[in-house]
């Protein structure tokens, strides 16, 4: 089926579109072109070799460009994501030493200040009250000694 040519022979379109209509055009008639096949069909246009030349050369240089900054692109993408794995490993490794340093310090409070179940003054140790009958003699020897307790002579 041969479409219909509804167009007027005398229509101008700006480069722009003429662009957009051949490489519709071209799209549809083939899916490469070789470098002699664009030189031929520019001729057809009217447009010289050495356009065409330039152009492939600009389109090069455009598509060396693009890659360049794809891949520049990439590398700081790559090192943002290297950065952020460093910023939470570094975090993660500030918070292990934060818990670190709060066990120790829990456990020097609970060994310099026992908690108190309950509100009693402090009591002696066990071992403190069972004292020997000897022992309270003897300590109570001493506690005189140093406490004299004024008596009366003993012969009056």
């Amino acid at each position: 089926m041969k479409p219909q040519e509804p167009y007027n022979s005398n229509e101008r379109f700006t480069p722009d579109e003429a662009v957009e209509i051949l490489k519709r055009a071209a799209a549809l008639e083939k899916e490469r072109f070789s470098v002699e096949d664009l030189c031929t069909m520019a001729q057809e246009a009217g447009v010289s070799r050495e356009a065409v030349m330039q152009a492939i050369a600009e389109h090069r240089s455009q598509q060396q460009q693009i890659a360049q900054e794809q891949e520049r692109h990439a590398r700081e993408y790559a090192l943002q994501q290297q950065q952020e794995r460093n910023f939470w490993m570094q975090l993660y490794q500030i918070a292990m030493l934060l818990l670190v340093f709060l066990g120790i310090f829990a456990l020097s409070v609970m060994c310099l200040f026992p908690p108190s179940y309950q509100n009693k003054p402090a009591q002696p140790p066990r071992w403190a009250e069972q004292r020997t009958e000897l022992e309270r003699r003897i300590l109570q020897l001493h506690i005189e000694q140093h406490n004299p307790i004024q008596r009366e002579p003993l012969g009056r």
